[in-house]
């Protein structure tokens, strides 16, 4: 009895030291749910919003000219922004958002629509008005080496030491080996194939062909489709309609490609945003009804951005989750965005 008295009063002064001891202070969270959206109209314009607030600032002090109609493209602690217009390709500093060094491309590509990175010290770019590839050492911030393509090249994508690269005015893709700098083969996919994208998970690239009729108005139309290439045989897997009614298929226009975490392809399309399986490549489903002309895909914090027009000229950004099915914020912007990226704050 008396043991048990002895331990009910240690048990009662453990807990008063315990309390005793505890600050007065509340809890402080620190933690901060905010990130930036960059967006170019092309030119010498780059903003950056902060989101949710929305507080936007321009964040090119140099007047560094990104060229009419760039991308932005994320490889590690840098932004690389590519122009068809101009023979140069400009890094800025993921994190400060700050200018960082121009990979000056006069004498071997004149401009450039797209950028892979195959490891950290090599990217391949592609440039349709010079008709090839360009091998660019990042250590030295130059063009190593080309390779003539059979047409002009307009996206590239890369996995493993395959690359895989759009021709569209040769209705075909071309796979280079990053071992030998050569192309190793080539292969009919859709009509005017136009965006390729790369799933590591589902170990597949994505090809998104525009279909007859879309670059060429005197054309008949057709569907335009997506086709799912194994890196590995380099043979396409699977290739489905764009569309989710088959009388719809002719007019819709493909106007982007993400890839998801989730393993989803994402395509905006006159008549909304529609999503494959990368996995089961089985089935076309539409996700928004909107109509959007730019989709990326912010894998930092598994969301997607996509830009449409809403209420006239007033152009907005709207924020979905990884699937593309909840919406999470909406962004009403000055301008339309000839490119948009996600970036941490």
């Amino acid at each position: 009895m008396i043991t048990t008295i002895i331990r009910a009063l240690l048990v009662v002064l453990c807990c008063w030291f315990a309390v005793s001891c505890s600050p007065d202070e509340p809890l402080i969270n620190s933690f901060d749910d905010q990130w930036r959206l960059l967006a170019t109209i092309g030119g010498k314009d780059l903003t950056s919003t902060i989101v949710p607030s929305e507080q936007v600032s321009q964040i090119n002090p140099n007047d560094v000219d990104f060229g009419a109609s760039p991308t932005m493209t994320r490889f590690r602690n840098n932004v690389y922004f590519t122009s068809i217009d101009r023979p140069w390709i400009i890094v800025y500093d993921a994190d400060r958002l700050v200018y960082s060094d121009t990979i000056f491309t006069f004498n071997e590509l004149d401009g450039t629509s797209d950028i892979c990175f195959a490891n950290a010290t090599t990217a391949y770019a592609t440039s349709p008005k010079s008709g090839c590839v360009g091998v660019i050492d990042l250590t030295t911030s130059k063009v190593a080496r080309i390779i003539k393509t059979p047409g002009k090249p307009r996206q590239i994508a890369c996995l493993g030491n395959q690359i895989c690269v759009t021709i569209p005015d040769s209705q075909c893709v071309v796979v280079i080996d990053t071992r030998t700098t050569e192309i190793v083969h080539k292969m009919d996919v859709g009509e005017y194939p136009w965006y390729v994208r790369e799933d590591p998970v589902a170990n597949v690239f994505c090809v998104v062909s525009l279909g007859r009729g879309k670059i060429s108005p005197s054309e008949s139309v057709t569907t335009p489709t997506i086709s799912f290439i194994s890196p590995t045989t380099r043979e396409v897997l699977k290739t489905l309609d764009l569309t989710v009614r088959a009388s719809e298929g002719p007019r819709q226009f493909p106007r982007g490609l993400a890839i998801t975490s989730s393993q989803f392809a994402l395509v905006p399309v006159q008549s909304g945003l529609l999503r494959v399986s990368t996995r089961t490549r089985s089935r076309i489903s539409s996700v928004q009804s909107d109509s959007f002309d730019i989709v990326t895909y912010n894998d930092a914090r598994a969301e997607v951005i996509c830009q449409r027009l809403a209420g006239g000229s007033s152009p907005q950004v709207i924020v979905f989750d990884e699937d593309a099915s909840e919406k999470k914020f909406t962004l009403t912007r000055s301008s339309r965005a000839a490119a948009l990226l996600g970036v941490a704050r």
